[in-house]
């Protein structure tokens, strides 16, 4: 039980910017790759877009482990 709530904050921590995870070079890559050019309206949306996608799935990944563990479907690791 510890265990999940430092490992939920480490990965809100990390999530919301302050935190050692920087996805944004990443995502600035992709969307270069994509084609979008630096600088432009359209490459800041590309970034923020799947800046956006990546906190919709780790909020998604965190809401189905609280389902599972309230339903006591949930291993503890």
């Amino acid at each position: 039980m510890i265990f999940r709530c430092v490992f939920t904050a480490a990965l809100i921590f990390a999530v919301s910017g302050c935190g050692l995870l920087d996805s944004t070079p990443r995502f600035q890559e992709n969307c270069s790759r994509y084609g979008f050019k630096p600088g432009t309206d359209a490459f800041a949306n590309c970034v923020l877009q799947q800046s956006q996608q990546e906190d919709d799935d780790i909020q998604r990944s965190m809401d189905r482990d609280n389902r599972l563990d309230a339903a006591g479907k949930k291993k503890d690791y």
